[in-house]
């Protein structure tokens, strides 16, 4: 029986996705002062939750963590470019997941109840990015007991010691809700914490998994809610040891690199690609970067390929050399283009190169977002795209640079031309475009896209660990992003090995806690 459970799930179509990281970053820090941490992975696949839940509820159980940071589960309305006709209402707007605010609204309460019968004492909380959107529609997460917002790693500790001493964990109210006390920027904290990844967690063998190597962003784009301007890397050593020791319990090779932006110095590429090519095996890897530092360092690309890159995800954001600079991406987009294709020409078929453009950046017409998307669609320069409509997040004086870096359009909207920007439903309109307008030429940019490439099954460069993990080889994996007639057979393959993979995580997961229950 656990005395802290952390529900989490990384929603991604048919077949799932890796776990997610903070889960079990969270639940290392509660167990290192002596609380006994289950993470229930995958919850929203598992049919029979509340009964798979109740065996690991007793009264001692003080808290249910909710992660809400990749809570996506497919609804009937949020099909965007993959069924139109269907809508296309995001889940940006404010619902965490399933297909409405009252359906997360009925689970909860009858989750709640559940729990409450068991361990009377039990309170609710909910952490993650998406962990804001309660307060842009309160009524449905009204019993929740606490938010929990920025990195958790201080104050769900605080609350969770607080709860077991019988006390009230230190909060401040905010639209009705109580939030925890001691909220941080990730990127403010002392170091990178080590993460203990356990057989407790229902690991299975030569499973992919998340690490972490860095968090935070040196950069400042200008749209960007990610904690900017500053990055704290994990010390070599603990990151040596994490590899070593997952590869010894579980066979792992394959990993999510879960940075905010890996390349993001020369020096860091550098020293971390040279103690990963020192691991006595061969690791795979997929994560964010940046091409400006990779234009100017180009060394450094070569060192990640060979390191394991398997996988790069490129926030170009747009084509337009002056809407890309007043966003915070100053390279010159002719040299973009270049390098982009200088890598599809080196490394095509054994790194995925995957771009993104944000739809609806102040200054862009529909003409440059054509433009772009021509180019895109004419050179196979990336092997993945993907465009969306530009979010503009509810602005807190109350929580911007402690718990949240908001971006600079919600923190000074009028000086980067926005008219108008409002929430609940959310709405920002400048110039050139709004929200609405911005979300219809997504849909159009991605049906054009995949019309282009005649697309295969593997459509996010997020996938291919988790594909590892169900056992699909690198070419099998690099053959289903362009050929469509295999689509098919090969969704239908990997969401059979998906769901046998959760059933014997579910069996495990309960194995597990049936071994370290104490006698």
């Amino acid at each position: 029986m656990a005395q802290v459970v952390l529900l989490s799930d990384f929603c991604s179509g048919d077949f799932g996705g890796s776990r997610y990281m903070a889960p079990y970053a969270l639940a290392g820090q509660l167990e290192e002062v002596g609380f006994d941490v289950l993470v229930i992975d995958y919850f929203t696949h598992k049919s029979d939750f509340m009964n798979y839940l109740r065996q690991f509820i007793s009264k001692e159980t003080l808290a249910i963590g909710i992660s809400s940071t990749f809570l996506n589960p497919n609804a009937r309305k949020n099909q965007n470019w993959r069924s139109p006709a269907d809508g296309l209402q995001r889940y940006e707007e404010g619902v965490l997941w399933f297909d409405s605010g009252e359906e997360f609204s009925a689970w909860l309460r009858e989750v709640k109840a559940m729990v409450l019968s068991i361990a009377p004492n039990c309170k609710f909380m909910i952490g993650g990015v998406k962990a804001l959107r309660v307060f842009q529609d309160p009524k449905f997460y009204s019993d929740l007991d606490y938010v929990c917002v920025g990195a958790g790693d201080d104050s769900l500790k605080a609350a969770v010691l607080s709860l077991s001493r019988g006390e009230e964990p230190d909060h401040f109210v905010r639209f009705g809700f109580k939030v925890l006390s001691l909220p941080v920027l990730k990127n403010q904290r002392a170091n990178c914490p080590e993460a203990r990844m356990s057989p407790k967690y229902g690991i299975q063998k030569f499973e992919s998994l998340p690490i972490e190597v860095s968090r935070g962003c040196v950069f400042n784009c200008k749209f960007c809610s990610y904690d900017k301007k500053e990055s704290i890397r994990k010390d070599l050593d603990i990151l040596r040891a994490e590899l070593l020791r997952n590869y010894e319990q579980f066979g792992t090779t394959v990993y999510h690199f879960t940075d905010d932006c890996f390349n993001d110095h020369r020096e860091k590429v550098e020293a971390t690609c040279s103690m990963l090519l020192s691991l006595p095996f061969k690791i795979e890897w997929v994560s964010y970067a940046r091409v400006d530092v990779a234009i100017k360092f180009p060394h450094t690309i070569d060192l990640m390929v060979e390191s394991g890159a398997r996988g790069l995800f490129w926030g170009l954001e747009s084509f337009d050399s002056e809407v890309a600079r007043n966003a915070g991406k100053g390279t010159p987009i002719e040299k973009v283009k270049a390098f982009l294709l200088d890598f599809q020409n080196k490394y095509a078929g054994r790194c995925i190169s995957a771009g993104s453009f944000i739809i609806g950046l102040p200054g862009e017409t529909e003409d440059s977002i054509q433009r772009t998307l021509d180019w895109v669609c004419s050179t196979k320069a990336l092997d993945l795209v993907y465009a969306g409509p530009l979010v503009v997040a509810p602005y807190s004086t109350i929580l911007d640079k402690i718990a949240v870096d908001y971006a600079e359009y919600s923190r000074n909207p009028a000086k980067y031309g926005f008219k108008v920007v409002r929430f609940n439903p959310n709405y920002w309109e400048h110039e050139q475009m709004d929200s609405d307008r911005a979300e219809t030429v997504s849909v159009t940019f991605m049906q054009q896209w995949w019309r282009s490439r005649n697309s295969g099954a593997v459509k996010s460069i997020w996938t291919y660990p988790h594909l590892r993990t169900l056992g699909f080889s690198h070419d099998e994996i690099f053959r289903n992003l362009n050929l469509p007639a295999e689509s098919a057979q090969f969704r239908a393959q990997a969401a059979q090995r998906f769901n046998s993979f959760l059933s014997r995580y579910f069996d495990l997961l309960t194995s597990a806690s049936a071994v370290n229950a104490p006698t």
